[in-house]
C-alpha cells in the first residue's frame, strides 16, 4: 500500500515536470499541470494599458499637427526659405529613423518601461527647447530630438499592445491605437493654429505640449504603473500563445489533446522561433553538430539581429510599404495646411478645419474597417 502511494507520488511529480511525456490509458487526453495555467493580464488592466497608450500616441500625433499648422508662421518668424521649412519637417524623421533601431534594441537589457519614461523626457526637454529657440537651427536641433524622443515611445508600444490584447482582437486592438495617428493630426491642426493666434507666438503652442504631456510622463514613475505593463512585456506573449492552444476550463486541471500538450510544450522554448535563432541553429547545423536546442540562450548582437531581418522578404515588403505610406502621408501632412492656404486663398483657421476633417474621417474609418476584417 505504501508502495502505491510512492509510486502514485512519483508519478504525479513526473507529471508536473515532463508535461509533454504523460499520457492517459487511450492516449487522446492528458492532463495538463497547473505550471502550464494561463495567467493572463485581467482585461481591465488590459484596457487601460490600451487607454495610456492611446492618449499618449494621440499628444505624439498631435505635435507633429501642431507643427504642420505653424509651417507658415515659422517661414514669417524666422524668414526661412521654402527649403528651410522642409528640412525642419524633414529632420525631426532623421531623428526617429535613427533613435528606433537602439530603441528597440535596447527592450533585451533594460526594462522597457525606463526605455519609455527616458523617451518621453527627451520628447518633452525637446518641446522646451523649441520653446526657447531664439535661432532657426535651434528649433531644427529641437525637433530632430523630439522625433528621437518619440522613437522610444513608437517601437514599443505596438509590441506591448499586442503582449495585453485578447487572441481574437490584437488586430483590432492595434487598429485602435493606429486610429489615434489621424487624430492626432487632426487635433494638432486645429490647436497649433488657434493657440498661435491666440498668443501671436509660434513658441507656446510647444510649451502647453509639454505641461499635457508630464502627467503620463510622471505615470511611468507610479510602482503600480511599472509593475502592471512589465509583468505583462515579460509574460503576455507565452501566456498568449498558451491560450490559443489550450481552451480555458474551471479547476485545478485541464484535459486537451495530446498534440495541443504537446505544442505547448514545446513553447517553453519559445526563443527559438525567431528568426534570429532559426538562422544561427542553421549555420551550427551545417558547421557540425549541433548544440542551440530550444532552451539555449542566444548571444544577440544588433549588426546579426539586423542582417538576419534584411533577409526576410516578408519584413522588407511591409518595410517598403509602410515607408511608401509615410512619404506621402507625412508629405501632405506636414505641407497641406501651407498649400492649400496659399494656392487656393482659404484662412487659415478654414484650412485646419478642411483637413482636420479629411483626416479624422479618412484615418479612423480606414484603421476600423482594416484592423475588423483582418481579425475576421
Amino acid at each position: 500500500m505504501s508502495d502505491n502511494k510512492s509510486s502514485s507520488t512519483t508519478n504525479n511529480k513526473d507529471r508536473s515536470s515532463m508535461p509533454s511525456s504523460t499520457t492517459s490509458d487511450d492516449g487522446a487526453k492528458q492532463r495538463i499541470p497547473s505550471t502550464l495555467k494561463q495567467t493572463p493580464t485581467s482585461k481591465r488592466t488590459a484596457i487601460w494599458i490600451l487607454l495610456y497608450l492611446c492618449a499618449t500616441n494621440v499628444l505624439i500625433f498631435m505635435d507633429r499637427g501642431t507643427l504642420s499648422a505653424m509651417v507658415k508662421g515659422i517661414r514669417e518668424h524666422y524668414d526661412a526659405s521654402t527649403t528651410e521649412a522642409g528640412v525642419l519637417g524633414s529632420i525631426f524623421m532623421a531623428g526617429f529613423l535613427i533613435a528606433s533601431g537602439p530603441f528597440a534594441y535596447l527592450p533585451h537589457y533594460i526594462h522597457p518601461i525606463l526605455i519609455m519614461t527616458i523617451g518621453l523626457g527627451i520628447w518633452m526637454a525637446a518641446n522646451v527647447l523649441a520653446f526657447f529657440s531664439t535661432e532657426f537651427w535651434m528649433l531644427v536641433l529641437a525637433r530632430a530630438l523630439t522625433g528621437a524622443g518619440e522613437a522610444s515611445f513608437c517601437t514599443l508600444a505596438i509590441p506591448l499592445i499586442n503582449d495585453v490584447s485578447p487572441p481574437e482582437s490584437k488586430t483590432r486592438w492595434i487598429g485602435y491605437y493606429s486610429m489615434m495617428v489621424p487624430f492626432g493630426y487632426a487635433l494638432g491642426f486645429i490647436y497649433g493654429q488657434n493657440v498661435m493666434s491666440a498668443t501671436n507666438s509660434i513658441f507656446w503652442p510647444f510649451l502647453i505640449e509639454v505641461f499635457l504631456m508630464a502627467p503620463f510622463w510622471l505615470l511611468t514613475f507610479s510602482s503600480r504603473f511599472r509593475k502592471a505593463l512589465i509583468s505583462t512585456h515579460y509574460k503576455n506573449l507565452r501566456d498568449n500563445f498558451r491560450s490559443s492552444i489550450v481552451p480555458s476550463q474551471s479547476g485545478d486541471d485541464e484535459s486537451v489533446d495530446a498534440q495541443s500538450v504537446s505544442d505547448v510544450s514545446s513553447m517553453e522554448g519559445i526563443e527559438m522561433q525567431d528568426p534570429i535563432r532559426r538562422h544561427l541553429s542553421r549555420r551550427q547545423s551545417a558547421s557540425g553538430p549541433s548544440h542551440l536546442d530550444e532552451r539555449t540562450p542566444v548571444q544577440r548582437n544588433f549588426l546579426q539581429e539586423v542582417t538576419v531581418i534584411l533577409k526576410t522578404p516578408l519584413f522588407l515588403c511591409l518595410a517598403f510599404g509602410y515607408a511608401a505610406f509615410n512619404f506621402t502621408y507625412g508629405g501632405l501632412g506636414y505641407w497641406a495646411n501651407d498649400y492649400v492656404e496659399t494656392q487656393f486663398d482659404f484662412s487659415a483657421s478654414d484650412t485646419v478645419i478642411i483637413n482636420a476633417i479629411i483626416s479624422v474621417v479618412c484615418g479612423i474609418s480606414g484603421a476600423i474597417l482594416g484592423g475588423y476584417w483582418q481579425d475576421r
